[in-house]
């Protein structure tokens, strides 16, 4: 007699094992996640928050995001907005709500042109609140914000970069001054960027960074593809370069969900560059090894 396979309904799964199931499909693809969420009002509140960890917007979604800020308490983005990339296509008036409710955000991506808007006004009442691990800035801005930082009493808004350990400063083709702000009090950074696609980054900048930055282990220089011959001469091995991506916002994107990206291929460039060679004789035996 040929037994019959075992069956049973996935709802008489346990909630936990259910939610774990929920969970782990959710994380696993983000499309996935947006379809769960129509499940069930059980399965909205535990896919919500993966759908809301990485934000990004833009001139056709901001509206939209505006919107549910104001359908739900303040604390639910504050807790659960992450990531945040607020595009060039952000007005700043948008930006400026949408960063006083996500208030947690530790990976933020600000790409406003607030300082077009407001010449006059500072983004430091923006940035200050926010405790971030990783931030990726025009460079006008950011020199905007640290000359603030400067005028402010001591540790009055430190907060923000006391344990940034990723920075990358985007150089926008208006920028004309080309320069850097004092990085010397970024303590933590570990990880630079320096992002200009339409002129090769000046020597004199590489050479600032690794000064003014004691603990950096890679410096990235994303330029043009037709400028990744120009380098400098003297390299420090920590300098690695890589072509401008053609949609920077997807490839910030994957920096968070773990996809093939810009940083991730530096970082695999530069730990090529620090293996050892491994050199053989003819006879296959690996050179310094004793043969028995």
């Amino acid at each position: 007699m040929s037994s019959s396979p075992l069956r049973f309904r996935f709802i008489e799964l346990p909630l936990e094992l259910q939610r774990e199931i929920f969970l782990a499909s959710g994380l696993e693809d983000i499309n996935n996640a947006t379809r769960l969420v129509c499940v069930s009002k059980r399965a909205y509140n535990w896919i919500a928050p993966i759908i809301y960890n990485m934000v990004t917007l833009g001139s056709e979604d901001t509206a939209l995001f505006l919107r549910t800020l104001a359908s739900k308490p303040a604390e639910f983005f504050a807790t659960h907005v992450k990531c945040l990339c607020l595009s060039v296509s952000v007005t700043p008036v948008d930006a400026e709500k949408i960063l006083s409710i996500c208030s947690g955000v530790r990976r933020l991506a600000f790409w406003v042109n607030y300082l077009s808007a407001f010449p006059g006004k500072s983004i430091t009442h923006l940035i200050s609140p926010l405790s971030l691990r990783r931030l990726s800035i025009e460079a006008r801005h950011l020199r905007s914000l640290r000359q603030s930082s400067l005028k402010a009493r001591a540790g009055e808004d430190s907060r923000w970069y006391t344990n940034l350990t990723h920075l990358d400063i985007v150089f926008w083709p208006e920028d004309t001054s080309l320069t850097l702000p004092d990085l010397t009090h970024f303590r933590s950074l570990t990880h630079v960027g320096l992002w200009q696609s339409h002129r090769p980054v000046e020597e004199k900048l590489i050479s600032e960074v690794l000064d003014s930055c004691k603990r950096v282990q890679i410096l990235l220089v994303v330029v043009h593809e037709s400028d990744m011959t120009q380098r400098p001469c003297a390299q420090d091995r920590r300098v690695v370069f890589m072509p401008y991506p053609t949609a920077v916002v997807v490839d910030w994107e994957a920096s968070f969900t773990g996809k093939p990206n810009t940083w991730s291929r530096a970082q695999e460039a530069y730990l090529a560059a620090a293996k050892p060679p491994n050199v053989s004789d003819p006879n296959g035996h690996n050179s310094g090894e004793i043969s028995s």
